[in-house]
């Protein structure tokens, strides 16, 4: 669940610490709430009724006008600060590259566990003959 903390910390007089404290979170992880528009965990959101009362903070509860059910959910129009939107054809040879990096290290893994499976198997004969000397 998404909250405009900011309208409500400056509505309610208070300080990125203040909620921190009642959030059992550090003032950066507010920050970032607030500057990311991250959701809220069930049990921050809890948090901040048991403190500041459900009817107020039902206030600053932000709701997706979207319905989509995407990778995206509720982040469907999210977008970070200072972010550009970037044409589809981009994002797609972005995720691309991504796809390929990805089954590069995969198979990096593989050499290299078949390097030091076969270096085991030369090991293991090596301490079997001296076992049996």
């Amino acid at each position: 669940m998404r909250v405009d903390f900011k309208k409500f910390r400056k509505e309610q007089g208070l300080f990125q610490g203040d909620i921190a404290k009642d959030l059992g979170c550090t003032q950066s992880s507010v920050s970032r709430i607030e500057n990311e528009g991250l959701e809220l965990t069930r049990k921050q959101y809890e948090s901040l009724v048991s403190h500041y009362g459900e009817k107020v903070i039902k206030q600053y509860v932000i709701t997706s006008d979207t319905t989509s059910s995407n990778i995206l959910g509720d982040n469907v129009n999210y977008q970070p600060k200072g972010a550009e939107q970037l044409p589809l054809h981009n994002l797609l040879t972005i995720i691309q590259n991504q796809q390929e990096l990805l089954n590069k290290c995969v198979d990096m893994q593989h050499e290299y566990i078949a390097k030091y499976a076969t270096q085991n198997e030369r090991l293991l004969s090596i301490l079997e003959q001296i076992k049996f000397k």
